[in-house]
């Protein structure tokens, strides 16, 4: 079974993420994983634009994902 990994990007609720899970298996057919970790969504925030630069954040992204983790999605609630 093909998987997908649910990456936070930045503090989300938890109950976000297991909703989200779930609602990815049930529709699409597909297992969900959310590592253990989130990334750091700081570093990307751009004081100049009050906003986050999405392209910083999929660049740290390539650096988690891998062969382990090569369908990878990032999901945030800061503004891109």
């Amino acid at each position: 079974m093909s998987v997908v990994h649910l990456l936070p990007v930045g503090k989300l609720e938890p109950s976000l993420l297991e909703d989200l899970r779930r609602s990815i298996l049930r529709r699409f057919r597909v297992r969900a994983e959310i590592p253990p970790f989130e990334l750091d969504s700081t570093p990307a925030y751009h004081i100049e634009r009050q906003q986050y630069h999405s392209s910083e954040l999929l660049q740290r992204m390539q650096a988690v994902a891998g062969a382990e983790r090569w369908r990878l999605i990032g999901i945030t609630a800061v503004d891109l």
